[in-house]
């Protein structure tokens, strides 16, 4: 059984972060060690920008007698990119469950936390931190730990070109998409494209992009210098990090007699 309450009260908060400070990073267990029959892991995390984040924990009883009654207590903060947390850093998420574990028996619980949630409060190159205690009931076990974990950046982004190969100053088609996989309306939207020896950079303007929808912009590109260019594409908005895609191109040179 699971009974579920989610804060984002400052009392609850404290103890949390006061039991973090007392033991550190490490993960340490404030019972003896022959009353330490709860495991706790921490499965890997789906941190996308723009999409639901889950991180699961999974807890196992061991005792193959008696069931266990365990508290968790979960703070979510952004985390400047030097690790650091204060008050100047926005809280995201306060939860706190109870779980009735019987003998031997393994659940996991999975944090998850909507777009809405985090979108408007994490900085550019800063990461989520995770601030977790846990206590358990019958033998007054008591564990906390946290964690860090970078939010991703979301693809989306494909390039596709006319021809890969072309003739100095010869122009080709390049065509830019963008699949909006969030929850999240992405407002002030473009395509930016640069790369060496192909001639002006561009902006693509896309508008709006609705959740769940594509965006596609073509281009007239020509290329100058002789070698293999790499086209950079870049799809920037005010919501979500700008995603990325290159696209090789390999530039011949013209015959002289063609150029005008």
């Amino acid at each position: 059984a699971v009974v579920s309450t989610q804060s984002t009260g400052s009392a609850e908060e404290e103890n949390i972060l006061e039991r973090v400070r007392h033991f550190g990073s490490r993960r340490e267990w404030a019972v003896k060690k022959v009353n330490r029959d709860i495991q706790v892991e921490l499965g890997q995390e789906t941190a996308i920008m723009g999409s639901e984040i889950k991180i699961p924990i999974q807890l196992t009883n061991t005792n193959s007698r008696t069931s266990r009654t365990v508290s968790l207590s979960a703070h979510i903060k952004c985390s400047a990119y030097t690790g650091r947390t204060d008050n100047k850093q926005p809280l995201i998420k306060t939860i706190t469950n109870v779980l009735e574990l019987s003998k031997k028996e393994s659940d996991t619980l999975t944090i998850s936390l909507s777009p809405e949630e985090y979108i408007k409060k994490i900085r550019a190159g800063s990461t989520l931190r995770m601030f977790l205690q846990l206590s358990v009931q019958e033998t007054k076990q008591v564990y906390a730990t946290q964690e860090s974990f970078l939010v991703k950046k979301g693809t989306g982004v494909m390039v596709s070109c006319s021809k890969t190969t072309v003739k100095q100053y010869e122009e080709f088609d390049v065509t830019c998409t963008y699949t909006n996989t969030t929850s999240t309306k992405l407002t002030r939207s473009y395509f930016y494209l640069e790369g060496p020896g192909i001639r002006r950079s561009k902006k693509l303007y896309c508008g709006t992009i609705q959740p769940d929808s594509t965006i596609e912009r073509t281009l007239t590109l020509s290329a100058y210098r002789v070698g293999e260019r790499v086209l950079f594409v870049k799809f920037c908005n005010s919501k979500i990090p700008n995603a990325i895609e290159k696209v090789k191109i390999q530039v011949e040179e013209a015959d002289p007699t063609e150029v005008i």
